[in-house]
């Protein structure tokens, strides 16, 4: 059980690492409300596998890539069409 959960956090703390990578580094500055719900929802998806014993690593690597793949086609389209940059970037959150 502890090296189920040993295995799933290691991979899971990688595979967060390599999404985060290829989606690219921002600025606290730039964090708009989407991307603040994006990196709590990425930590949820996580912590949800690293708990459960029905869910495995492959599992886990599955839906790390996949909501890390909306991320990235999402911030690709609010590129591309300027009527979804609006929704999608409203406005930025400061942190005190």
């Amino acid at each position: 059980m502890y090296l189920t959960i040993v295995l799933k956090l290691v991979f899971g703390y990688f595979g967060l690492l390599i999404v985060t990578r290829l989606i690219g580094k921002k600025e606290m500055a730039q964090v708009t409300p989407f991307d603040f719900v994006f990196a709590v929802v990425f930590g949820g998806i996580v912590e949800q596998a690293v708990f459960s014993k029905g869910i495995s690593i492959f599992h886990m690597l599955f839906a790390i890539v996949l909501w890390g793949g909306l991320e990235f086609m999402t911030e690709k389209a609010s590129e591309k069409f300027g009527w979804l940059r609006g929704p999608v970037k409203r406005e930025n959150l400061y942190f005190n």
